[in-house]
Formats: C-alpha cells, structure tokens, sequence
C-alpha cells in the first residue's frame, strides 16, 4: 500500500466529491461541540429514534446525518431534532467509496479538534465502564494517556430464532430482540505496510463465507480526535496517518471497544431486495442474497454466548 497515494487520493476525492453534497439544515451548536457523531444513512427511520436516543444518553449532543436519498421518512423525522445537522448526498454511496468522500470532507469543515464517531446507524458503541463513564469522561481519559482514537471489534449482534422473527418495531432497543452473538472464530492478519490489523470471522463468517478471506472486515477506527490532515482510506476500517491504525500495537499498550452491530433483523430481507436494485454496497451482499434470509437462524449452542454488558466482551478478551 502506497500511504502517500492513499492519502493524497482521499483528500483529492473528497474535494471532488463535495459537490454531491447539500446542507438541508444546520444547527446552531454545532461550531462550540466537543464531540461530533457523523452517519450515513438511507431510508433508517425504523433505527433513529433509538440511535440518537443511545448516543445522547452516552454524552453526544451533536450530530451530521448524511442522507444519501431516502425516500422514507428519514428526512423528517431528523429535520424535528435538535442538534442535527442534515446535509443530502445526491451522488452515487459506492462511487463515494461507501460515504467516505462525503464523511472526510465534513469532517474536514465541520470535525476538526473535536472528538468524532463515525458509526452506521445499527452500530452501538461500548467502551469499559461506560455505565458510569460518559464519552466526555473517556475521550479525556484517551487524551491523558497520549491516544487520539479508538480500535474497535464490530460485534454482529442476533436473536436466536429465525430471522424473520426478529421483527424491529421503531424506537427499540435492539439488544432486545438480538443479544446473541458469537465468542470465538475470530481471525486477524496484521498488513505491516499499512499498520493495520485485519479482523474476520464471527458469525458472518461461520455462515456466510467458508473463505475467511472473502468474509467482510470487523475492525474499525469509529472515535478519532480529528485533524486537518487526517482521512478515512477504507470506511472507518483504515485511517491516515497509518500510525492511528495501530496494528503494531501489543494488547497491554491499546485501549479497545466495540460496536454492537444489528444488522441481522427481519428488516434484513428487505434490505437485500433494495439492494439488489440499487447495487450500492460491497460484494459480500451477494452471499447474503445467496442465502435463504427469512428461515436463517444464527443462533449455534456451540458458538453463541449471551451479551449482559461490556464485562461479557472483555471475559472473552474481545474488549
């Protein structure tokens, strides 16, 4: 990997790509906020009530919603929020690099010298003590130790009968319905020009793809305190400058958390069928589609554990 080329194709596009982008509304916080959250979102009005729910209670007040087309009633449900800045994504999610063009060239207006999170909207962050510890808390905690982001797992989260089953109902918290997940099968690869380390494997793995190579990544780099200079290379999974990918890093020396990741929910069929008309994500939507979705049932005696807190993570050394 060519860091320098990397790097200087990221800002590049993201200059390119900022005229697929118009602010529909912005809030009037937003320039004195510590701590920003940006997504990338289509059609999710079933998710947002309790995501913004989730990330307000942990401390976050402000946020950037990219709404990249929806035609449901995303749109409005964030224009009656506070402390929610819209802007509408006109162009292509994959020829923007899955909403990376979009998120380094927010984050390079609005995020810089703030603590960002950069997560979908099914992904629930969880860091040590985060009863009692508010993102505030722990980004200062981050700094005094001499971090400025965080390394985190991506969790796939399932409920243990048949996927069609697992109906989602608006506002929810989803760790109801899905709080299974698996504890082993998780494999990582360390790309020393890159200084990242690759994690797969988990559920996705064991049922989707007999490749561990070809299944999707699980690492992720979502809280960054932002500079100029600094972009996303692969959706939140690689970072510049390389030394925040901090695959070099041993297990005592890096501070690590995870997100909780609800993609498997009965609204993952119809998802699938969006999908393959708009034909927007990765290939991996391909071994999805392959499978029969409504009677899938993740759930496995031998694999599968159940998540009561951050506690539960960290016993399995996966936090």
């Amino acid at each position: 990997m060519n860091s320098i080329f990397e790097y200087a194709k990221a800002h590049l596009r993201r200059i390119w790509k900022s005229r697929e982008l118009e602010l529909a509304s912005i809030s009037s916080s937003l320039v004195d906020s510590h701590h920003l959250l940006i997504t990338t979102v289509h059609n999710e009005e079933e998710i947002i009530p309790y995501f913004l729910e989730y990330y307000r209670r942990l401390g976050f007040s402000e946020f950037i919603f990219i709404n990249n087309q929806s035609d449901d009633r995303t749109a409005r449900l964030l224009h009656a929020q506070t402390g929610v800045t819209i802007y509408k994504a006109n162009g292509s999610y994959k020829h923007s690099r899955f909403g990376n063009d979009w998120v380094n060239h927010l984050l390079c207006k609005h995020g810089v010298g703030k603590w960002i999170l950069y997560v979908d909207a099914d992904e629930f962050l969880v860091y040590p003590e985060i009863e009692a510890t508010k993102i505030s808390a722990f980004t200062k905690a981050l700094e005094e130790t001499g971090k400025v982001s965080l390394h985190c797992l991506m969790v796939d989260m399932y409920a243990a009968g048949k996927l069609s089953e697992c109906v989602y109902s608006e506002g929810q918290d989803p760790l109801r319905l899905c709080p299974y997940f698996d504890r082993d099968g998780y494999f990582d690869d360390l790309e020393p020009n890159s200084n990242t380390r690759w994690i797969k494997g988990g559920v996705r793995c064991r049922l989707f793809f007999d490749n561990v190579s070809d299944a999707p990544a699980l690492n992720k780099i979502p809280l960054v305190k932002w500079s100029r200079h600094f972009a996303y290379l692969k959706s939140s999974h690689q970072i510049w400058p390389l030394s925040l990918n901090a695959g070099s890093s041993t297990p005592e020396t890096l501070t690590r958390g995870a997100l909780l990741h609800f993609k498997f929910l009965s609204t993952f069929t119809r998802k699938l069928a969006l999908e393959a008309k708009r034909r927007q994500h990765t290939d991996e939507y391909v071994a999805y589609t392959n499978s029969n979705s409504d009677d899938l049932e993740l759930y496995d005696e031998q694999h599968s554990v159940r998540y009561e807190d951050w506690q539960t993570l960290r016993g399995l050394g996966l936090l």
